[in-house]
C-alpha cells in the first residue's frame, strides 16, 4: 500500500529538487522515495555536499598551477618549525633558485 506525503517547502528550493532529480533521469517523487529508502535502510542521512569554484577560486588555482610548473614553489620541509623559519627567512628562495623576496 502507498500513501502520500505532503512537506511545505520554498518554491524555489522545489524548483531546485526537481531539475536535480530531471538531470538524475528522476522525478522529484522518485527522488524522495530514493532518499527516504537510503535513510530506513541505514539508519542515517547521506549527504555529499558539493559546491562550484567560484571564478575568482578558479583563477587563482589556474595562476598556482602555472607558478608551480616553473618552480615558485617552497622547497620540502623535515617539520612545521622549518617551514615556518623559511616564511620568516629574508633570503628564502623557491625550488627553481629565485628568490621569495625581490
Amino acid at each position: 500500500m502507498t500513501i502520500s506525503v505532503n512537506i511545505k517547502i520554498e518554491k524555489t528550493e522545489k524548483d531546485q529538487a526537481q531539475q536535480v532529480a530531471k538531470e538524475l533521469g528522476m522525478t522529484l517523487s522518485g527522488l524522495v522515495k530514493v532518499l527516504l529508502r537510503d535513510v530506513v535502510r541505514h539508519k542515517r542521512l547521506n549527504l555529499v555536499l558539493e559546491e562550484e569554484l567560484s571564478d575568482w577560486a578558479i583563477k587563482e588555482l589556474e595562476e598556482s598551477a602555472t607558478a608551480a610548473k616553473k618552480g615558485y614553489i617552497s622547497p620540502p620541509f623535515a617539520d612545521a618549525e622549518a617551514g615556518i623559519a623559511w616564511l620568516n627567512d629574508p633570503n628564502a628562495t623557491y625550488a627553481n633558485g629565485r628568490p621569495v623576496r625581490e
